[in-house]
């Protein structure tokens, strides 16, 4: 399998803050699109921006290959992207593998990533299988029953989530199928909500 590893691959100052950041960011989607036979891309840590992965979607359509993707820890940014994430899972049925781990999604993040207007998963879509990682994210259990209820009932597609942000701070990872994850979720969370208050 071919990868480009970019992990952490920018340098930040003292205070944190990327150096170059844009620049070193244009300099990897460039090399990124000299190489479409890629199958594995990681963009770990990055700090990207909006606007960079909407560019990385148009590079990333003209590949044909690719299984994994992983934008984990780019930052809050990140959740003002679903559009373009959505486009670049839409794009490639290959796609075995999305990381947005700790990206401060939420709720509303997942509604724009299976939005029903315009589906993920659709009944006459190729994807047949594609895990998600939306660990460390700030997803309550509303986000969850959101991506259950919207995605495509004949769809396989599994969705990872731990740590979620609850009202009972409940921290496990949910490994669902969207057509019986739901009521999973609650039969678990009720075991969970029992638990701490013993």
């Amino acid at each position: 399998m071919k990868r480009l590893n970019y992990k952490n691959r920018i340098e930040q100052d003292d205070d944190g803050y990327f150096i170059n950041h844009n620049t070193e960011v244009e300099a990897i989607l460039k090399e990124i699109g000299e190489n479409p036979d890629t199958e594995s891309i990681c963009l770990v840590g990055l700090g990207l921006n909006p606007e960079q992965v909407e560019q990385l979607a148009h590079i990333l359509s003209k590949f044909t290959s690719l299984k994994m993707l992983d934008l984990g820890y780019n930052g809050p940014e990140i959740s003002q992207s679903m559009l373009s994430i959505k486009k670049i899972i839409q794009d490639h049925p290959t796609l075995e593998y999305l990381d947005l781990e700790c990206n401060y999604l939420t709720d509303q993040s997942i509604q724009e990533l299976v939005d029903a207007k315009n589906p993920v998963i659709s009944a006459d879509s190729r994807l047949k299988a594609i895990k998600i990682n939306l660990a460390n994210n700030q997803i309550k259990e509303e986000g969850l029953k959101i991506a259950a209820g919207k995605l495509h009932p004949s769809s396989v597609i599994n969705i990872a989530f731990s740590n979620l942000v609850t009202e009972n701070k409940l921290a496990q990872t949910y490994i669902f199928n969207a057509r019986v994850e739901l009521a999973a979720l609650e039969t678990r969370t009720r075991k969970g909500k029992k638990t701490n208050k013993n």
